[in-house]
């Protein structure tokens, strides 16, 4: 199909006809995205994709009839530990009392008492004298 359309290839980019064209052109302004119009002419989308471009033509997109809504962050309580010093300590895992099974706070430590939910109770750690900054990590 799209050789029987194509005048001639030149370094492998492919010239089409006026009558191509025009039927693009009027598929476009007939409000067609990229890809109902490649499937039309049986081309990959990239090829409608690069011709709008070329044209300078916008985007058409079509509407979100019946699409369900985007999903949204949950939403954290207040007393949410975001904050706490412990999520960028070294020695977060096992090595101080709070990280250990027992959950005993760290004698000389600054912490607001939060609640997770209702039936676990938590710090806010602002300050302690066992913290050791993480040091950064590399994205790899």
């Amino acid at each position: 199909m799209l050789n029987e359309k194509c005048l001639h290839t030149i370094n492998t980019t492919i010239r089409y006809s006026d009558e191509i064209k025009a039927a693009r052109e009027t598929l476009w302004r007939a409000g067609k995205t990229d890809r109902q119009i490649a499937d039309a002419e049986g081309v990959p989308r990239h090829v409608i994709v690069n011709w709008r471009r070329r044209r300078g033509f916008p985007i058409h997109r079509v509407q979100a009839i019946n699409r369900p809504p985007k999903k949204t962050k949950a939403q954290k309580p207040d007393n949410f530990q975001s904050n706490t010093l412990c999520w960028s300590c070294q020695n977060a895992c096992g090595a101080c009392e709070w990280s250990q099974i027992s959950h005993t706070p760290v004698p000389g430590w600054t912490a607001i008492p939060t609640h997770l939910n209702a039936n676990t109770e938590s710090f806010e750690v602002i300050a302690c004298p066992k913290y050791l900054k993480d040091p950064p990590r590399r994205n790899s």
